[in-house]
């Protein structure tokens, strides 16, 4: 399995050209759109690997792209709103406490216990959404991202959880490899880019197949279909 998500990016005659793009759009991100389409080639890649194509997809149909990663960045933000409003009141409550200098007792505890919580919350979003924005992509609605008759069995499948673990060690290795170069800022931002959109459909390949195997080997009808809400 992790020698098959390595190979799957750079599969396939034009693989260069999806790597180049990949990279280009990565390094564009700052502007948010780029971002978006990112996010929608992936769950491109996501929806391809569930039909068992054996090469990435193409970059192509650029607007359905865009809406693919706007449903894909919303479905993110639900399952992530919870842990991320835990975090920010622990913090903002910490740093008025500090500035006002009146600090109550069992203050620091608080704060480690809030940070704790919403820490914990935020890893289990982080393994959640993946299967989630599988789903998606394997029914094309947005509302089978919350579809728990679906989900529970993946998320509870030893299978997905051993994809979701490689692909978590993909990330941080590319994370030590982009830090690396980082101390050359130049070469870490435009590097960083390409490994960075290497490491997310290598992931994404991982997610797409773990999700089929958990959830019964079922795949969707049809690639490239047009996705309903």
């Amino acid at each position: 399995m992790i020698e098959e998500a390595i190979d799957y990016p750079r599969s396939g005659d034009d693989a260069l050209t999806k790597i180049l793009v990949g990279g280009v759009l990565g390094m564009l991100s700052v502007l948010v759109v780029p971002a978006f389409l990112l996010l929608g080639y992936y769950v491109r890649v996501l929806r391809s690997v569930e039909a068992d194509v054996e090469t990435p997809p193409a970059f192509e149909e650029w607007g359905d792209l865009l809406v693919d990663g706007l449903k894909a960045f919303a479905i993110g933000l639900v399952y992530a709103i919870v842990p991320l409003v835990v975090i920010a009141i622990t913090a903002g409550g910490t740093i008025a406490a500090a500035v006002a200098g009146d600090v109550p007792p069992g203050a620091f505890a608080g704060a480690f216990l809030g940070f704790a919580v919403g820490g914990l919350l935020w890893l289990v979003a982080m393994y959640v959404i993946p299967a989630a924005l599988a789903s998606f992509a394997s029914e094309g609605r947005v509302g089978a991202a919350f579809d728990w008759s679906v989900l529970r069995p993946v998320l509870l499948h030893g299978r997905y959880a051993t994809g979701w673990l490689v692909a978590l060690v993909f990330f941080v290795v590319a994370g030590v490899v982009v830090g690396i170069l980082n101390v050359v800022p130049p070469l870490g931002f435009v590097v960083g880019a390409f490994v960075n959109f290497y490491v997310g459909v290598a992931a994404a390949y991982l997610y797409g197949h773990a999700f089929v195997d958990a959830s019964g080997g079922e795949t969707p009808p049809e690639v490239g279909a047009q996705p309903a809400v």
